[in-house]
């Protein structure tokens, strides 16, 4: 019945006995978890999916994400605002590989398995070379900016009173930037975020207003 329903609309199945019948209403900024440009989603990942560059993405409501492998992956120069939610997933909470990043109030998670972190070929992924499509870079509960000659625009992230966690002896947060200050990474948190130990792997990147340049990169 779903597949069948207009975007912006919610399918509510309605049991009568031994009868199932349905009501069709519009979403709401009660109803749906994000808004895209004044366009309400049931999910915040089909609004993630619909996001177009240079779009806005806010949630409606608090929002909790687990998943076995990437919960969000942002990858567009558009705007994604997250508040008051969890975002847990096996191989990372958030990737946010371009455009404006504001998490507030949140926690973000990601709890490999200690089997597979113990392999190189996990924990060693993508750390000594251009990152692949998607989410296709080193597992980490927070990802932010790219190494690749895709996503060629720069990565801004924010965070306001967010703690970011992760297994034991597992990354919280892998910094990588685009070649230039245009394209490159940017990070900024709050005294009341806990971030854990940040790792910056190289290019251009810039933490709390403050160039880090591992590969000679300067002001």
């Amino acid at each position: 019945m779903a597949n069948y329903v207009a975007d912006g609309y919610k399918v509510t199945p309605v049991q009568d006995g031994e009868d199932t019948w349905y009501t069709v209403a519009p979403l709401t900024a009660e109803s749906a978890e994000a808004m895209v440009s004044g366009r309400y989603y049931e999910k915040l990942t089909d609004a993630i999916s619909a996001l177009k560059d240079g779009e806005t993405l806010a949630l409606c409501r608090d929002v909790t994400l687990d998943t076995a492998t990437t919960a969000i992956l942002f990858n567009i120069p558009g705007k994604l605002n997250i508040e008051n939610s969890t975002i847990k997933g096996a191989f990372h909470g958030i990737i946010a590989r371009g455009g404006d990043v504001t998490i507030a109030n949140s926690i973000i998670d990601n709890q490999l398995p200690d089997a597979q972190w113990a392999d190189p070929s996990y924990s060693e992924a993508f750390l000594n070379g251009n990152w692949c499509s998607g989410n296709s870079v080193p597992l980490t509960a927070l990802v932010v900016g790219n190494r690749s000659t895709a996503y060629q625009y720069p990565t801004h992230c924010t965070l306001i009173n967010t703690n970011i966690t992760a297994g034991e002896s597992q990354r919280t947060v892998y910094v990588y930037g685009n070649a230039t200050a245009e394209l490159g990474a940017y990070l900024t948190y709050d005294e009341s975020s806990n971030v854990g130990n940040v790792v910056v792997g190289g290019g251009y990147v810039s933490i709390n207003n403050a160039v880090v340049s591992p590969l000679g990169i300067t002001d």
